[in-house]
């Protein structure tokens, strides 16, 4: 007969015994998405460990949050975790047991001399195993979940040109997978966008769905119960007055010090007619919502678009820290060139044949020569999904625009079987939002393909 120890759980599942491996707690930690990725601006941060053998790496998130990708290079593993914006991600990675700082407790060796268990390194509770997506799973209240997932699983639509002489691009959307957490026990699986893209080709094409392992990380580490409060209150900064009688300006740099995690400042005008422009490390944000790690420098460049001198008061608040005001200082522009560009003029279109249009390009014209404005385009018709191309290629929304550049977009009715109508709006945020041009669009219904 078998000789060994052999322990079971009070459901009668075996955890221990002498053929097999358990997986324990090698690390734990915490880590933002700051860096920006993808068309649809999703925020992502790498997190690698080496001397690995068969790691499962566990997230946790105050947002939805997913695996990207991982790659391997001998025993080293890089997961590229992303989420929807700038957000703390605390994560458990678990491995076959190393050896154990402890020395008590029950350590288990199979017959090859191997340690298959030791009651020191935290065990990898499992709670269940999904494979679906759009999926809502609740556990008992007070337990902590983390999630891993079984492979970077991404979806791919590609809604393709199937009716006869329409001139529209194929359209590849991509989304990747992930979950959300509700009250740390609660977890929900679902996909969230990552980029679109005109293809050429037909038909559609799905990757497997996400396989995904909840786990119990109640008092696993120090991310497993609630974490002592991070200091979130740097030290003093003093960013100089600006006065210029220049339109453009850029501040003096002040690096955010004396925190232990990341925190987010927002940086305001009492002006709104100074359009502010934050960089975190050097690199420029896409709002004025920043996040900041600890000793980041913080500095700001700041645009007057009007055709006099704009001065005013720019604030900075930490809103980690229940908005309390970091610095404020003066800034004082001179005049801008000319930020009204020439008329634009896109004409309505109709097609219950299609679901996807591309308008005729429009070129910017009439600003001053190294002027540059931000042209948004949105719609109040909550169906359409827009892409805004600038010269051809897929540009940010709003985005930058300068002579000579030219601005066209592809126009994408979600509501599947129904169709769509609605107008389109383009505006120049750069002058007090003035409307370039309105005009409406009419799609048509189209086929999933035995997705709908």
């Amino acid at each position: 007969m078998p000789v060994g120890i052999e322990i079971t759980d009070d459901s009668g599942n075996t955890v221990i015994n002498p053929d097999m491996k358990n997986f324990g707690l090698i690390a734990t930690g915490q880590v933002a998405t700051n860096l920006v990725i993808g068309t649809a601006n999703l925020r992502y941060v790498d997190i690698t460990f080496s001397g690995r053998s068969s790691p499962l790496l566990a997230l946790h998130g105050s947002a939805w949050c997913g695996l990207l990708g991982v790659t391997v290079s001998g025993s080293t593993y890089t997961w590229r975790v992303v989420a929807r914006s700038g957000t703390l991600i605390q994560y458990w990675l678990f491995d076959e047991f190393a050896t154990p700082t402890e020395t008590f407790g029950l350590e288990v060796f199979n017959s090859g001399g191997e340690r298959i268990y030791h009651s020191g390194s935290g065990g990898l509770r499992v709670l269940g195993f999904f494979s679906d997506q759009d999926l809502s799973q609740s556990f008992t209240d007070g337990t902590k979940i983390a999630f891993v997932q079984g492979r970077p699983s991404t979806v791919e639509f590609l809604f393709d040109n199937r009716y006869p002489g329409a001139a529209n691009p194929d359209m590849l959307a991509t989304v990747v997978h992930g979950a959300g957490f509700v009250e740390d026990h609660t977890i929900n699986v679902f996909y969230q966008n990552f980029e679109t893209q005109a293809v050429s080709g037909g038909g559609v094409n799905i990757d497997p769905k996400p396989e995904v392992l909840v786990v119990d990380v109640t008092n696993l580490g120090p991310y497993g119960t609630p974490n002592p409060p991070p200091d979130v209150t740097p030290n003093s900064v003093n960013w100089s007055n600006i006065s210029t009688t220049n339109s453009n300006a850029t501040s003096n740099s002040q690096t955010i010090a004396g925190t232990d995690t990341l925190i987010s400042l927002e940086i305001t005008s009492s002006n709104p007619n100074h359009a502010i422009k934050v960089f975190v490390a050097g690199s420029e944000q896409p709002s004025n919502i920043v996040d900041v790690n600890p000793n980041q420098a913080v500095y700001f460049v700041v645009d007057n678009y009007q055709a006099t001198t704009q001065g005013g008061t720019i604030t900075v608040t930490n809103k980690t820290d229940g908005d309390k005001v970091l610095d404020t200082f003066t800034c004082s522009l001179g005049p801008t060139a000319d930020i009204t560009p020439n008329a634009v003029n896109w004409n309505n279109y109709s097609n219950l044949g299609v679901y996807t249009y591309t308008t005729p390009t429009q070129t910017i014209s009439g600003l001053a020569a190294s002027q540059s404005i931000d042209i948004e385009v949105y719609s109040s018709q909550t169906n359409f999904s827009i892409v805004v191309l600038k010269n051809g290629v897929f540009s940010a929304n709003p985005g930058s625009f300068q002579n000579g550049d030219t601005l066209s977009m592809t126009i994408t009715q979600t509501n599947q079987l129904a169709g769509a109508s609605g107008p389109i709006t383009v505006r120049n945020n750069t002058d007090s939002n003035t409307i370039l041009d309105t005009f409406n669009v009419t799609l048509g219904p189209f086929d999933l393909g035995g997705l709908d």
